[in-house]
């Protein structure tokens, strides 16, 4: 019996039964010649059985995504109908297999396909209701693992370059946040409808459009069955899929094909930590799994969780206090909340195409809220607990309280009954128009998309609407609720006041290209309040756009005081003046606006910032203290800003409290994160230290960061060249990045 717990520590250590050696032999065919031949062969076969059925290390995710009517169900039942290695006669799709319009998302879950291998499908609905939860979903996918972008544009529709830019924003935003490498595929669909010189037109269009060289082109009739250009996007497709299992291998013990069994045999779609407990124990001459320790438990389930084919929802703060441990066998602690969806696409599938669906009156009410009552009876098969635990893990929604909810413009006295006393609120599902604002603000500040065709998605504004109203105005209510609509919402924008008579406005303006943050102070109120306050939004909005968006090229202005009458629709269209342009000014010097307000005179900085405490450290640059510097402990992100000190005097080497500068300023210049670990050997870090970098951090966009940070702080020099510029240029030309290194080689 020892021998056969030895072979159960090495298969949960991921040993392979299947596997040959030198003299090739498997472990299988080892463990038959053993004197516990019968116990631990059985025990081999269990194991090899599973890994054979249930191949859960072997799956790519596929995301298939662009405009309503682009054709991606089509291509997708295409990919689907191509997996058999018989040859296919028919040459169209027929069209009553397509929906004429996807809800949420369609996941295709292929096994054995003769050319793609196993992979999962998902079909993103094109419709704009959906970006939100659909940028949520990409995001958790990434989280576990790379993917295969596939974005289909129509190019018969006379804006398909704009939406193929539009996507393209997208889909580089989504991959700074993978766990692997990704790789993407643009599909240029309706093509048979154009003639061949506009052919060749699009062709070089797109091609402008894709500065990645691993990016891939392919022109298709979406509808075809067979043929040159679809043999060339599977064998595409093919390699890309090859590639994200070659470099984004995961690390999965046999425990975790085990565990997949038990969960799929299982006639539950949604399973809680008890049930799992309870069959894993039951069925343990079956699955072998280590029904002794929770922990370990937890380690396999979210092992799983990273394949992407389940979802592993934990809310408990202490994993320790799951369990209730006797001398036999795990037993979970009652009220314990962690659940596993079991066929996470399908639960996706469901949950986001019912809330967010625009094909019909949607659950959510206009004023972005849904209570729990009315949440259960939709969804009836699903524990409420869990579903408002994971629509608050996705970010899209919070659960706010009633108290909170008197104290906006969100109901109506009386309309929130007692048994409604917990609902869940979605920012972006608010369709409330603009109410009459007659506040004279005296700060603006906003941040725009110096692209003419990127936007801020709604993700990260939907973010910054939670961030802000759980953050500032629940605290302010809570504090004030003798006063009536302290917070009021409305479509894309979020107006509160505070005990010390300062209010805030923030909205997304100008065709999502703009959000702005606007200030005004009541009678009596401190104006040096306000200055404090302002310091800490600005760094929350810079913080969360990184977060979110990190990809996205933006810049910041200063609004002139005297041009802040509500509503500014067009903040470009007012005097403004570019936040990096004060970095070197002091409190007297003059300060020009922007070359589209070139009619209007400068000033001086104390009239366009009156009560700045420290005019060398402006509130206009973030940071959540006075005393934080611009540039330290990740304030400061403007784009394009130099690396200036107060006094305009060009810094000679790159200090380690310019991280945020930098890294910012080489993703502006499309400087792909999944090249970090060629630049830190060109900037002269050794491979030990670059493996502890991979180990340790989770994204290629923290590991970037983390590889420039150790490279900005390192003192020997003797093992590497001078911080500066024109070193980062030079480790760019050696590994290939020339247009990065001719763009940053004279900063």
């Amino acid at each position: 019996m020892n021998g056969l717990l030895v072979v159960q520590s090495l298969l949960a250590a991921g040993l392979d039964p299947l596997k040959r050696d030198k003299k090739g032999d498997t472990p299988m065919a080892i463990a038959g010649r053993s004197k516990t031949k019968k116990a631990t062969k059985f025990f081999f076969e269990a194991f090899a059985k599973t890994k054979t059925m249930y191949p859960v290390d072997s799956y790519v995710n596929v995301l298939i995504v662009g405009n309503s009517g682009a054709g991606k169900s089509t291509l997708s039942k295409v990919i689907e109908k191509t997996g058999s290695p018989i040859p296919n006669l028919t040459r169209y799709i027929d069209e009553n297999e397509i929906k004429p319009l996807t809800a949420g998302i369609v996941p295709i879950n292929l096994k054995r396909h003769h050319q793609l291998q196993n992979i999962v499908l998902h079909d993103f609905a094109g419709q704009s209701q959906y970006y939100l939860s659909h940028t949520a979903v990409i995001e958790n996918i990434l989280q576990g693992s790379a993917a295969v972008f596939i974005i289909v544009v129509d190019v018969s529709n006379s804006d398909y370059l704009i939406h193929l830019k539009q996507w393209l924003a997208v889909v580089r935003n989504e991959i700074q946040k993978a766990k692997g490498d990704c790789k993407v595929i643009v599909v240029a669909s309706h093509i048979d409808c154009l003639n061949s010189d506009a052919e060749k037109e699009t062709t070089i269009k797109i091609k402008k459009e894709l500065p990645r060289n691993d990016d891939v082109i392919v022109y298709l009739d979406c509808r075809r069955l067979s043929g040159v250009d679809l043999t060339s996007f599977l064998k595409n497709l093919q390699s890309a899929c090859s590639y994200i299992r070659d470099s984004n291998k995961k690390s999965l013990t046999l425990y975790c094909h085990m565990m997949y069994k038990l969960l799929q045999e299982s006639e539950k779609d949604i399973l809680a930590l008890n049930d799992i407990a309870e069959d894993a124990v039951e069925k343990d001459d079956q699955f072998f799994l280590p029904t002794h320790d929770g922990k370990q438990i937890l380690g396999i389930l979210s092992s799983l969780h990273s394949t992407g084919l389940i979802y592993y929802l934990n809310c408990e703060d202490d994993n320790a206090e799951v369990w209730m441990h006797d001398n036999t066998y795990i037993q979970v602690a009652t009220n314990c909340r962690i659940w596993v969806v079991k066929n996470k696409q399908v639960f996706l599938q469901h949950v986001d195409g019912i809330l967010f669906s625009p094909f019909e009156e949607s659950e959510i009410s206009d004023n972005g809220i849904i209570t729990v009552s009315k949440l259960e009876n939709k969804f009836p098969e699903y524990d409420p607990v869990m579903l408002i635990s994971f629509l608050e893990d996705m970010g899209l929604c919070h659960m706010v309280s009633p108290f909170f909810l008197i104290q906006t413009n969100l109901v109506e006295k009386g309309q929130i009954k007692l048994k409604d006393i917990l609902c869940l609120f979605f920012p972006s599902s608010v369709t409330i128009k603009r109410p009459v604002i007659p506040h004279e603000f005296v700060f603006g500040w906003y941040l725009k998309c110096t692209n003419v065709h990127d936007l801020f998605p709604q993700r990260f504004f939907n973010s910054l609407l939670l961030h802000f109203s759980m953050k500032y105005a629940v605290e302010e209510a809570s504090r004030s609720g003798h006063r009536k609509f302290q917070c009021s919402f409305w479509k894309n924008g979020l107006k509160w006041s505070n005990r010390n008579g300062i209010t805030t406005l923030l909205e997304l303006v100008d065709e999502n290209q703009c959000v702005i943050v606007l200030m005004s102070c009541g009678k009596g109120a401190k104006k040096s309040k306000m200055v404090m306050l302002r310091r800490r939004l600005i760094n929350d909005v810079l913080a969360i756009r990184g977060k979110y968006c990190p990809t996205l090229d933006t810049e910041a202005f200063v609004i002139d005081p005297d041009n802040l009458k509500y509503p500014i629709d067009k903040p470009r269209t007012r005097v403004v003046y570019c936040v990096e342009n004060f970095i070197k000014l002091g409190k007297q010097d003059f300060i020009n606006p922007t070359p589209e307000t070139s009619e209007s005179q400068g000033k001086q900085v104390c009239d366009v910032l009156p009560n700045e405490p420290d005019y060398a450290n402006l509130s206009i640059f973030g940071g959540d203290e006075p005393n934080d510097k611009a540039g330290d402990g990740g304030n400061f992100r403007y784009p394009r800003t130099g690396p200036l000190n107060v006094r305009g005097e060009k810094k000679r080497e790159l200090k380690p409290r310019d991280l945020n500068y930098v890294t910012e300023t080489l993703r502006q210049n499309h400087f792909p994160d999944h090249e970090w670990k060629s630049l830190g050997r060109q900037l002269g870090l050794e491979d030990s230290i670059l493996d502890d970098i991979d180990e340790e951090n989770e994204t290629l966009r923290d590991r970037f960061e983390k590889c420039l940070h150790t490279w900005l702080k390192r003192e020997d020099s003797s093992k590497q060249q001078d911080k500066s510029w024109a070193s980062l240029a030079k480790a760019m030309h050696n590994i290939g990045q020339e247009e990065v290194a001719k763009k940053i080689r004279n900063y």
